[in-house]
């Protein structure tokens, strides 16, 4: 009798680093219909474009996933529209991260002291090696006692000290104080939140874990997506979470970081301070003590370190830089559109001083610190604005660039 040879597949499906495939997952969201030439462009081979495509495919719906032929050439898009789902569906390529070496020890420890008793780590160990008859598992006394402490570092542990000898058991469960009304308005909550918050993943996975416990104690489970709609829900901005979560890290605990930025290879250190979010761009900045900002999608690489001393001596604060806009609405302009851009700044630029020119010219001036930032905000008014002689230099260029680029991608110049 022959053996039937088994057939290896054709890809991974996860992956140790999800950094490999953030830009693939950050295009697919952003750009519509690239072809597998498009990636290859941007420096994603095709048989990578193929591999990541069929990962997204096991981890999104395929409603949400949209393939179209331009002649030869197969499309690929994220369909999602924010105003009928505020549910983002990429939090499921986190799933495709694959787990470390000794993950088995915490599922393994968490399924023993579920029954409620208080162990002894020899007494877990010999329950593990119980359920290994086929010896499939490598037990290490000195791994699994580093799953413990890090179990009971994390809080889903606690220890009892009697003669010398420690007791690992359940830390008792913090939903069990609450009532099912309690729950649902805690689930609530939280589904709010989660969109609006600098970290997204940890939301989902929170409100999951509301969801199922619920279901556990026999009360329905709330609906996803039956309160909340979000004008600017960003999908794209939650491939970010680990990234901001290691930045956010180093802040608490005063650290300083080392990142690889854009297309530079060379490795920048830096001291974090703070982070920010322009919500309705979708991007966050991160903040240095040398007064350096750095948007975070940009980060190609990222590391802590403990050492403060590799990174230079705080920089003199940069000059501020000036905004100069001026507003031009004119009679023939759409009336309905025209009251939109004015309602707008009467929101948007409130902070910034504004001189009525006349009844079609207003003045915006505004002394800022980092003007880049702006970019995004100033060509979102498109036909209708244009910039004062104040203006920083370096900005002008930067929009005059910005602007041959588009027109060149279009076929125009």
């Amino acid at each position: 009798m022959t053996s039937q040879k088994q057939t290896k597949p054709s890809y991974i499906k996860t992956i140790k680093l999800y950094k490999r495939c953030r830009n693939f997952i950050r295009s697919i969201t952003i750009y519509s219909y690239r072809s597998r030439q498009d990636y290859k462009e941007i420096g994603i081979k095709e048989r990578t474009y193929d591999d990541f495509k069929r990962i997204i495919l096991d981890c999104i719906d395929q409603g949400f996933i949209e393939e179209n032929f331009n002649g030869k050439e197969k499309h690929i898009r994220f369909n999602a529209d924010m105003y009928k789902s505020s549910y983002n569906y990429l939090v499921n390529t986190y799933f495709i991260k694959s787990l470390p070496n000794n993950a088995f020890y915490y599922i393994l420890i968490l399924q023993i002291l579920s029954e409620g008793d208080s162990l002894l780590i020899n007494e877990i160990e010999d329950a593990i090696y119980q359920g290994n008859d086929d010896k499939q598992l490598d037990i290490s006394t000195s791994a699994l006692y580093r799953a413990l402490c890090e179990l009971t570092e994390s809080g889903l542990l606690q220890t009892t000290r009697e003669k010398n000898k420690i007791y690992y058991q359940l830390a008792d469960n913090i939903l069990d104080q609450l009532t099912a009304k309690e729950l649902q308005e805690l689930y609530t909550a939280v589904s709010f939140f989660t969109n609006v918050s600098l970290l997204s993943v940890p939301g989902y996975y929170l409100a999951n874990t509301i969801s199922q416990y619920l279901e556990s104690q026999g009360t329905a489970c709330p609906e996803k997506n039956s309160l909340w709609q979000y004008r600017f829900c960003n999908y794209s901005k939650i491939v970010d979470d680990e990234v901001i979560y290691i930045i956010l890290q180093a802040i608490e605990n005063k650290k300083a970081l080392r990142i690889s930025y854009g297309k530079n290879r060379k490795s920048i250190p830096l001291v974090p301070e703070a982070l920010s979010t322009d919500y309705p761009y979708g991007r966050t900045y991160l903040h240095t003590t040398e007064h350096a900002t750095y948007k975070v999608e940009n980060i190609t690489k990222i590391q802590t370190i403990d050492k403060l001393g590799q990174i230079p001596r705080k920089a003199k604060k940069p000059a501020a830089k000036k905004l100069d806009l001026i507003f031009t609405f004119k009679a023939t302009d759409d009336e309905r559109e025209v009251t939109a851009i004015k309602h707008r700044l009467q929101n948007e630029a409130a902070w910034m001083h504004c001189t009525e020119l006349d009844k079609e010219h207003y003045h915006y001036t505004a002394t800022v610190q980092d003007a880049f930032s702006f970019i995004p905000w100033i060509r979102s008014f498109h036909k209708y604005v244009s910039l004062g002689c104040e203006t920083d230099t370096a900005i002008k260029e930067r929009l005059e660039k910005d602007k041959r680029e588009a027109l060149q991608n279009y076929g125009i110049i």
